[in-house]
């Protein structure tokens, strides 16, 4: 609804709030109130005047609007003759009363109103008296659904039923004093359908059932919840407006769900009791669970939770289904951690500037790991929630537009990048402290928090106190501040160049800002923690310290280290366990030294998971940014054929993603059968076990890394895989059988790739029955996307876009999402639904920001300038005001990944077709030498790698050794 819609809206609010106050339309009847006499409140201070409480009413009754009056009761601190208050993305009416006692009679003050913005200035004919408590009458309607990052956002399921969901109140709920610390105390009334129920993060007071009256413009039975007033700042309110049942399975829980998320209530409150008990441990305050309401319904994902009320996507509790794949249960234990966990860290945390707002939040996406590891130990969950995680971090903070973190006063809102950064950030702290001290550190942040509102410096002085307490982990005179201050007011991140003196026994360590974009500013320094071992030192049971020896110090540049105990042929590894967030570059030779140790047949003796994870990403992420030559990430990523853990196969899966996407022709077919060389002695392990009864007794990381691989080799094209997945298939339509857990995506992609119309009708039958529950849908939704026809990919779409079709509005993009990243065709057919029915994609995905999110998905996947213009003019069609911000984003994404195919394409498939025995086409240009910078400042190009002096080459040094010694596979497909 058009602004202009809701203010005619408006119009009939004053009626509405004369009801719901139970008020004369000429105002409330208050007689003057002492100071002091209704109780002790914090109060929110604000332009001269405290608020002191909000009675807050609120109607929904279609699922589209809402309409909300407000009963704001404040305190003069100072003889102001104005106020303001905020409001956003709902239209408020300019009749504001403001009442006030005169003469022992409430009297109506006359004011003018003037709405700027977010701001609503209320000027009054005279000054209000100190100490005197005001009351304020506002009313205002807003869209449910419309604001992307707050208020009420509407999700569909069960063939058009509707839910609302608060995704941030304050001043997008109802017009309010909307600071970060504004303490008053809250009551919420919710007048709302029968058929749904209303919950909050308050206990409900009572209910009542809603009479007809002359001024309600409701069309059916309603009911109205009063909820017990509670000390909250307007932000803080979270409220779920739904058709669900509750199944109360504990004494200090309710579940609110769907019949199909009600089974998993017991291994919900089972995580739930280990998270709290890890979280009152660490932050020394009484945290236990009280009563609690938890919400799960499809569609929440990054919902955010309230202490009191915790919002989770249906997902996360039908990840436990027996039959979801490990992927789905591993996902379900991540986000349950962190939706239990976060309410109570951030509500121990209030901030007291909103640019403050990110430190709470990444505290709690740091600390994840710990609530999930002890909640689920087996599954290695800390080890790839910080990869993956990283490896988030530094793909956003390559690209040129990336921004600082959020600072200051301004209502902006935290996005998951900034979380994720900031946890990154306090990840490295921990290492550089020590986990003991960063414990310590982080309970007398709580402690402290327990008493105030606290800033981004309190954590930063409890961080510093820990650190100095008796311990040298900075260099003398360096405060926390300082160091933090180099990576959260600018954007981006370093790349450390490690270059070796083999003759003297020393390394030159070097930084330069990191970017994907070769023409992009590397004037950046940041202070950074350096760790590094060797090969001598790091063994499967003895990790070496990941706590910094030194420290890189903006504005010298470049440090020496001496390492005397260090022999010719033992390679360096620096950043351990990653614990920083950057990348680092390495000589030639060294590069080759840790590749010779990843071929080897000890890999994983001195290399553990998370170090090869790491090495991995940063040589292709390297390569990529051109700072090392392709040939040397390429052939650090041969060793992938006898990798046996999931934590560098998640990682070389993203990293391999990129390649996918920006090669074609002859280059892609040789890029798959290289991905399908290295995967097909862990593929068929996993085929292994599939053609088994039952489980294995596998643990849970295994288990992931077979998903991955059966998924990934038959996409790669695997023989293997797609005979396996055929016979799988036949028997699965044929004879019944159950698809084997983690299996489904890879035989139905399958499937559906032989382009049989037959399979299509299958998938979507099976999302529209009632036995497909779980993680395992999403399996069949990706699946639906592997058509090898446009027509079949449409129809797909088409259903996905029906009201009546068989997906989940949840769904809805994940679909948009699968197809477009299916070249030509699927990419083709999403760029132009997203100009064409971009209103109908909004309608069924609810919500506003998914046109951005697949507007760059697209854009990344773009390899011609006909794609960009089509690109183009799709997203001037679907982002309206944003349009223009939207475009230089999606341009500058394309520019850079244009220049890459130009600088590094040819590069990589002379590489492939080497490594895999193949010619090049004879329409296909003759090789081209690549000029790349190495870290010497040297051009040196892998078939060149210079020997240290005075040594022998190793074998692996002289290239393409490695490729000379693997010419065993055939031209074509890989056996």
């Amino acid at each position: 609804m058009t602004a202009a819609g809701l203010r005619a809206r408006a119009g009939v609010l004053l009626c509405f709030a004369a009801c719901v106050l139970s008020l004369p339309t000429d105002g409330p009847q208050v007689a003057h109130v002492p100071p002091g006499s209704i109780g002790v409140s914090t109060g929110t201070s604000a332009s001269g005047v405290l608020v002191i409480s909000y009675d807050v009413q609120l109607r929904i009754d279609d699922g589209d609007t809402f309409d909300t009056a407000t009963l704001m009761t404040l305190e003069a601190e100072e003889a102001v003759d104005s106020f303001e208050v905020h409001a956003k993305d709902i239209a408020v009416d300019p009749k504001i009363s403001v009442w006030g006692p005169e003469h022992g009679v409430s009297t109506k003050i006359p004011s003018t109103v003037d709405i700027d913005g977010e701001v609503v200035h209320i000027a009054l004919t005279r000054p209000l008296t100190v100490g005197v408590r005001y009351e304020v009458t506002m009313t205002a309607t807003g869209t449910v659904g419309s604001p992307s990052d707050g208020g009420l956002v509407r999700t569909t399921f069960d063939k058009g039923s509707w839910a609302a969901v608060v995704r941030g109140a304050g001043r997008r709920l109802f017009p309010c004093v909307d600071t970060p610390d504004a303490l008053a105390d809250v009551t919420l009334h919710v007048d709302r359908p029968t058929s749904h129920v209303a919950l909050a993060n308050a206990d409900l007071n009572k209910t009542e059932a809603q009479g007809a009256a002359l001024c309600r413009d409701i069309t059916q039975a309603s009911s109205k919840d009063t909820f017990e007033t509670a000390k909250l700042a307007p932000h803080e309110v979270r409220l779920v407006v739904a058709p669900l049942q509750g199944a109360l399975q504990d004494p200090g829980l309710t579940l609110w769900a769907r019949s199909e998320a009600a089974p998993f209530v017991d291994r919900l409150l089972s995580y739930m009791s280990t998270t709290s008990d890890v979280v009152e441990n660490l932050s020394g305050l009484p945290l236990a669970l009280q009563h609690l309401a938890v919400v799960a319904l499809p569609g929440l994902r990054d919902a955010a939770s309230a202490a009191g009320l915790v919002l989770l996507d249906e997902d996360v509790l039908l990840g436990f289904h027996p039959s979801s794949p490990p992927s789905a249960h591993r996902d379900a234990l991540l986000c349950l951690a962190e939706a239990v966990a976060e309410p109570a860290v951030r509500g121990a945390a209030r901030p007291l500037r909103w640019g403050d707002a990110w430190a709470a939040r990444s505290l709690a996406a740091h600390l994840r790991h710990r609530y999930a590891d002890q909640v689920a130990g087996r599954w290695r969950l800390a080890e790839q929630q910080m990869a993956l995680q990283m490896q988030d971090v530094l793909e956003a903070g390559g690209w040129p537009a990336g921004a600082a973190l959020p600072t200051g006063d301004d209502n902006t809102v935290v996005s998951r990048a900034d979380v994720d950064r900031g946890a990154a950030l306090l990840r490295m702290f921990e290492y550089a402290m020590s986990p003991k001290r960063f414990d310590n550190a982080v309970r007398n942040f709580y402690q402290l928090s327990a008493q105030r509102a606290v800033c981004v410096d309190d954590l930063y002085d409890a961080l510093a106190d820990a650190t100095y307490d008796g311990a040298d982990d900075l260099p003398s005179g360096v405060t926390v501040p300082v160091v933090m201050a180099s990576w959260t007011r600018q954007p981006g991140y370093p790349v450390v160049t490690v270059v070796r003196d083999y003759e003297a026994n020393s390394m030159t360590v070097s930084q330069k800002a990191f970017s994907w974009s070769s023409d992009a500013a590397q004037d950046a320094e940041w202070w950074l923690p350096v760790s590094y071992t060797y090969a001598e030192e790091g063994t499967r049971d003895r990790t070496p310290n990941a706590t910094p020896q030194a420290w890189l110090v903006p504005g010298e540049n470049d440090m020496s280290v001496e390492m005397v105990h260090l022999g010719t042929f033992d390679w360096v590894y620096f950043n351990v366990d990653q614990g920083a967030p950057y990348r680092v570059n390495y000589d030639v030779s060294n590069w080759q030294m840790l590749i010779k140790e990843l071929q080897g047949p000890k890999y994983d003796v001195k290399l553990a998971p998370t170090w090869r994870a790491q090495l991995l990403g940063d040589a292709l992420a390297l390569a990529r940014a051109g700072e090392l030559d392709y040939a040397l990430a390429l052939d650090l990523a041969t060793y992938l054929g006898q990798e046996d853990d999931a934590v560098p196969w998640m990682v070389a899966r993203r990293s391999f993603a990129f390649l996918e996407d920006h090669l074609e022709g002859l280059a892609l077919e040789s890029l798959r059968q290289f991905e399908a060389l290295v995967l097909k002695s862990v593929y068929l392990e996993a085929q292994f076990q599939m053609d088994g009864e039952g489980e294995d007794g596998a643990g849970p990381d295994v288990l992931l890394r077979r998903e991955l691989a059966a998924t990934w080799a038959c996409a790669a094209g695997l023989q293997q895989c797609l005979d396996h997945a055929d016979g799988l298939y036949s028997q699965w339509r044929n004879q019944g059988s159950q698809l084997k857990r983690g299996f489904a995506e890879a035989v139905l992609c399958r499937a559906m790739s032989k382009g049989d119309a037959g399979t299509l009708d299958v998938i979507l039958a099976a999302l529209g029955s009632s036995w497909l529950v779980g993680g395992e849908r999403l399996g069949y939704v990706r699946a639906a996307s592997c058509a090898s026809s446009e027509a079949l990919l449409e129809k797909a779409v088409q259903q996905a876009l029906s009201e009546s079709g068989p997906f989940m509005a949840s769904e809805v993009g994940d679909l948009l999402l699968a197809v477009g990243s299916r070249k030509p065709a699927g990419w083709a057919l999403a760029t132009r639904y997203l100009g064409n029915t971009h209103q109908r994609i909004l309608h069924r995905t609810g919500y506003v920001g998914f046109v951005r999110k697949l507007s760059l998905h697209l854009a990344s996947k773009v390899s011609s300038q006909d794609q960009l213009d089509k690109l183009v003019s799709a997203v001037r069609a679907a982002a309206g005001d944003d349009a223009e911000v939207l475009e230089a984003a999606v341009r500058q994404e394309v520019a850079v990944n244009l220049d890459w195919a130009q600088r590094h394409g040819d590069e990589v498939a002379d590489w492939l077709w080497v490594y895999l025995g193949a010619s090049r086409s004879s329409t296909t240009a003759a090789p081209t030498t690549t000029t790349t910078t190495t870290p010497s400042t040297t051009v040196v190009s892998a078939s060149t790698t210079p020997v240290p002096a005075g040594a022998s080459a190793p074998a692996a040094w002289s290239w393409p050794a490695t490729a000379v010694a693997l010419l065993v596979v055939s031209i074509g497909r890989v056996e």
